[in-house]
């Protein structure tokens, strides 16, 4: 016994993925091909607000990320100056009696060292990193399939009271 397959038609049909688009597209009137853009572009519209959330979920979560680390490179920084400032210049200082001078070179080196973390923390909020790339480059997919799908549109609304025509006619 030979097995058929669940999509054959045996020449009395259409087959299930012709149902959807294949028949539809060549009989279908303006009201339909309407409904059908605007059922398209309601769903299009609804997927790119989901990626967008999701983005710019996603870039909150670096600038946190970014945030957490300037913080904690700020907290490390202003106690490392504090405890550093005060023992060097006291140590420093007591053994050339030259306070001045060693509170000044301390303090240069513990704000090179602080602006180095905070470049570092800075790096991870940078603007390609909180950017929905994803979402630009869907949306202009997006303009660019609306401006087909309109260029068919009108297409199919010029060509059809001809084709109609000549059916009828036939």
């Amino acid at each position: 016994m030979a097995t058929q397959s669940r999509y054959s038609t045996n020449g009395d049909g259409l087959a299930p993925w012709e149902n959807e688009y294949g028949a539809r597209q060549d009989d279908s009137s303006l009201g339909e091909l309407l409904k059908r853009l605007s059922s398209d572009t309601g769903d299009l519209i609804s997927q790119e607000i989901a990626l967008a959330k999701a983005e710019v979920k996603e870039s909150a979560a670096n600038i946190a990320k970014g945030l957490t680390k300037f913080l904690v490179a700020w907290m490390f920084g202003m106690a490392g100056f504090l405890a550093l400032t005060a023992f060097l210049i006291v140590a420093i200082g007591g053994a050339t009696g030259r306070y001045g001078t060693v509170a000044l070179v301390v303090g240069v080196v513990e704000v090179i060292v602080a602006a180095v973390a905070a470049k570092g923390a800075m790096s991870s909020m940078r603007p390609d990193k909180i950017t929905p790339k994803e979402t630009i480059a869907t949306l202009n997919e997006d303009k660019s399939w609306a401006k087909r799908e309109i260029t068919d549109l009108k297409d199919e609304i010029t060509s059809a009271p001809s084709s109609h025509n000549h059916s009828r006619e036939g």
